[in-house]
């Protein structure tokens, strides 16, 4: 009984950490790490929505691939520094890696997320459980279409790199001094093919430019999630655990009062009543006696 208490434990601090990670706390994650150095590479479980459904299912994620989905970059910088993690690990059973989870995790800074993954190495190569790269899975805001089309040239482009690498196939200079593809922060549309340059994984991820978030005023419909009527998110163990105490799984702006899941800053956060227990007794007042004059 103690060892599945322990357990429950264990289980709870590292979805504390994934939490951490989720919303780029980046002080209350080191904290975190400095108290238990091995588990920013621990494989934990997430609640969130399954790829490619609408279906809200509990997933085996890492730190790395949680900051990757949320696009956290701070938390993100830090893990890929550390010389333990490895960046192209995959678990679940989607079996995705980081690269994965940033590309169909729909954050306003998904390319920064696989600028940064690609400098440190990760693989665009790598397939997941149904035999998709990453490049297969992106998935964007409506409103921000010009991103995919930046995200699938980064990993196509690295994605051959590597192939020619490995082949033996040399790779010409006329590109090596090509500045990276990015998109305009006006138009939102990517750089000609023409500018395109060498694979980040040739540059130190910490020199990488990290582009600010574009602005988003507009609230956009996402047919690809589940309504807030939908009878997933009525279920009792849905609203006692999940509602307003996970992380949104939608990682770009959106209309908080009609998302069942917490946000960063949001007054509704409630506690897991897992962890923190909850009293339902009234607050004891002083007893008032009744003279004459009225209560004293």
């Amino acid at each position: 009984m103690n060892v599945n208490l322990s357990n429950v434990e264990n289980e709870d601090a590292f979805a504390s950490l994934l939490e951490l990670a989720a919303n780029n706390d980046l002080e209350g994650f080191q904290k975190y790490v400095d108290r238990e150095p091995l588990s920013v590479d621990v494989i934990g479980l997430w609640y969130g929505r399954q790829k490619g459904s609408n279906q809200m299912v509990l997933q085996h994620r890492t730190p790395l691939m949680v900051a990757a989905t949320y696009g956290s970059i701070d938390v993100l910088k830090h893990i890929i520094s550390l010389p333990e993690v490895d960046v192209n690990r995959s678990c679940g059973s989607d079996g995705s890696t980081a690269l994965h989870c940033a590309a169909s995790g729909a954050s306003l800074n998904a390319v920064d997320v696989v600028k940064l993954l690609l400098a440190a190495g990760a693989d665009p190569n790598l397939a997941d459980a149904n035999g998709r790269r990453p490049v297969d899975v992106i998935i964007v805001s409506p409103k921000f279409q010009g991103m995919k089309y930046s995200l699938q040239m980064m990993l196509k482009m690295d994605a051959s790199f590597q192939g020619e690498r490995n082949s033996g196939v040399s790779i010409g200079t006329s590109n090596a001094n090509s500045p990276p593809l990015s998109p305009s922060p006006e138009s939102g549309s990517p750089g000609s093919p023409s500018e395109s340059g060498p694979s980040p994984n040739l540059t130190k991820f910490s020199d990488v430019p990290v582009s600010p978030a574009p602005e988003k005023k507009e609230y956009p419909i996402d047919p690809s999630l589940p309504d807030i009527k939908n009878s997933i998110y009525s279920t009792d163990e849905f609203r006692m655990f999940s509602f307003k105490v996970r992380p949104c799984s939608r990682a770009y702006s959106h209309d908080w009062t009609e998302c069942p899941f917490v946000h960063p800053g949001e007054n509704a956060r409630r506690r897991d009543p897992r962890k923190y227990h909850y009293s339902c007794a009234m607050p004891r007042f002083p007893q008032r006696s009744l003279s004459k004059r009225g209560y004293v």
